[in-house]
């Protein structure tokens, strides 16, 4: 984890990530399960690049996907209006997939239950997005109850017309 939140180790560690044998990228993922190096590494600039790397190894790995999105349960508010904590969540949005089951059901409930916080900002919308994207219809539906229950605020905000916009795709889509 030192070398993770390093600007030149976090390269070293993206490295062994893609260069090593199998079984000694499971023990530097394995580390991402940890909530405590899973919390330092998604809230820090150049970690958040080292857990992305770490998703790749981990996707067919539901175990530990479900400990991942525990690990971040209660924080997408806070971690998802965060450039390096986007990325890292909005790419945990894809791996987990679109199913309502388990790990996918957990993140999208994580993520629109700070829709309020997320939709309104830069970083955040782009969760919002993925999740609105992927997630069930019922979701897209309350956040689109969200935008027009908030319609000032979302008219006066770049980000959430961008929300917005994501939301009235993917009911436009509905159909096809």
């Amino acid at each position: 984890s030192t070398l993770s939140v390093n600007s030149s180790g976090c390269r070293v560690v993206q490295s062994l990530l893609s260069h090593c044998p199998p079984e000694q990228v499971r023990q530097l993922t394995c580390l991402l399960e940890e909530p405590d190096t899973l919390a330092e590494l998604v809230g820090d600039r150049f970690g958040t690049f080292v857990a992305q790397a770490c998703l790749v190894h981990l996707a067919a790995n539901s175990r530990a996907l479900m400990k991942i999105v525990a690990g971040l349960q209660g924080r997408a508010g806070i971690l998802g209006a965060t450039q390096h904590g986007t990325f890292f969540l909005q790419r945990l949005v894809e791996v987990v997939g679109a199913g309502l089951e388990g790990a996918a059901c957990i993140l999208h409930e994580d993520v629109l239950g700070s829709v309020a916080t997320l939709a309104v900002s830069e970083a955040g919308t782009r969760l919002v997005q993925a999740v609105v994207k992927v997630s069930s219809m019922g979701s897209v539906v309350r956040v689109a109850r969200w935008l027009e229950e908030n319609m000032e605020l979302v008219v006066a905000s770049r980000p959430a017309v961008f929300t917005a916009l994501a939301v009235l795709e993917r009911l436009g889509h509905r159909d096809r």
